[in-house]
């Protein structure tokens, strides 16, 4: 027993109790942390549309030599296994010797297939060496990673796809002193390609109280991390009335007055809370499962001295909705609208509708170019035998009624 202690007007003191020396192992390797990106900077990425992939996916992580001894031939492994139970992409990096107490970090780039299925990606960083047979722990030789691949949702967040334990938090309009209305929460999204966003989808706690007003916007990041600026918006909806729906749902759904296409580049998606003096407050929730950079999400506070954006917040489940059907209802569905085979080798492609109404077709690549259009009754035939490896939006209407379908092209 040891014992720490300060005489004086008031007494203070550090106790350590069943204090023991455990001798070092002289083999235990251990592997820190794992991480995974489609775009790099630190950003990993719950779910990204297939159309905001580039051609690599970064795979890395950091391994710890714990025990006393070198260890040779050290090689970690990221093997990254798609939706339907097969390893689509991988990488690895060899390291000659890794000595006692050092660290080495592995960051490759994986080329990706020419096609990923929609759905969760495992990746399973492992690590080897020659000593093998020596190691005193291979439980902490392994960490799993799931991410998804999801085309008309685009979040930070990874809720609802992580593998194991997932950690929330919360920021919102009783987070701050004096700050209970007009607290901006904003997450970041990159645009690699072209994309059209047509409402954001906000997860908020189960705390939150109705008739809290909340708008949602979206910003350039430069504007938001250089200048502090969140009044000049690239867009931003009205005023949204929160409802004891959205409170039991867990999450609101804000529909654009039109949808926004956005060049590649760097934004925020955000959302601004108002909750009459902390009478109707409102928090988002936000993912602290797996660490994100500073500026992945941020706060803009501006009853604050000095007002500005802090970096508040890791993964604030603050969503971008790409899916054109949103804000149509059931009854405007184009019926029995389908489409087969999906995904098509050869690019052939039928489409289908009931009865004998015509309807006009037109066809999309994830740039946003008309690649077909046509009008048809009841069935056609779309070749898409000449266009490039990829996913394609096939939107079938008549004016009052439009179905929007995703197919793949291999």
């Amino acid at each position: 027993y040891i014992q720490f202690e300060w005489l004086g007007g008031w007494e203070y003191f550090w106790a350590i109790d069943d204090l023991a020396l455990s001798p070092i192992p002289d083999y235990e390797r251990i592997l820190d942390f794992a991480y995974l990106s489609h775009y790099g900077f630190g950003l990993e990425y719950g779910r990204v549309p297939r159309g905001q992939l580039m051609s690599d996916f970064i795979l890395g992580g950091q391994l710890r030599n714990f025990g006393g001894q070198a260890k040779t031939n050290v090689v970690m492994t990221c093997d990254v296994v798609g939706p339907l139970g097969t390893s689509v992409f991988s990488a690895s990096e060899t390291f000659a010797t890794l000595n006692p107490g050092d660290t080495v970090v592995m960051e490759q780039l994986a080329t990706l297939p020419a096609m990923l299925d929609e759905g969760i990606y495992t990746a399973t960083l492992s690590v080897s060496s020659d000593q093998n047979g020596l190691e005193t722990d291979l439980s902490n030789d392994t960490i799993v990673r799931t991410f998804a691949l999801e085309d008309f949702l685009y979040s930070l967040d990874g809720i609802d796809v992580h593998g194991g334990m997932t950690t929330l938090s919360s920021i919102g309009t009783a987070s701050f002193l004096n700050s209970s209305d007009g607290v901006f929460c904003l997450t970041n999204y990159p645009i690699t390609q072209q994309t059209t966003v047509y409402a954001m989808d906000v997860l908020i706690t189960a705390g939150s109280v109705p008739g809290a007003l909340i708008s949602a916007s979206i910003h350039d990041s430069l504007a938001v991390i250089d200048n502090d600026d969140i009044s000049s918006p690239i867009y931003s909806t009205t005023e949204y009335t929160l409802t004891q729906d959205d409170v039991n749902n867990g999450f609101v759904r804000i529909v654009f007055d039109s949808p926004q296409t956005l060049a590649p580049g760097p934004y925020y998606a955000g959302v601004e809370l108002f909750s009459n003096g902390n009478t109707n407050d409102i928090s988002v929730i936000d993912d602290v499962t797996v660490p994100q950079p500073a500026l992945a999400s941020v706060i803009n506070l501006q009853t604050v001295t000095p007002p500005g954006t802090f970096t508040n917040g890791n993964a604030m489940a603050i969503r971008f909705v790409l899916d054109p059907s949103v804000g149509i209802g059931e009854a405007d569905e184009v019926p029995g609208m389908s489409v087969f085979p999906n995904p098509t080798l050869d690019g052939q492609v039928r489409v289908t509708t009931e009865g004998a109404e015509t309807f006009d077709l037109q066809v999309t690549n994830t740039l946003g170019e008309v690649v077909r259009t046509g009008r048809f009754t009841g069935s056609t035939i779309i070749d898409l035998s000449g266009e490039a490896a990829g996913v394609y939006t096939v939107r079938v209407s008549d004016g009052a009624r439009s179905s929007v379908r995703l197919v793949a092209r291999h």
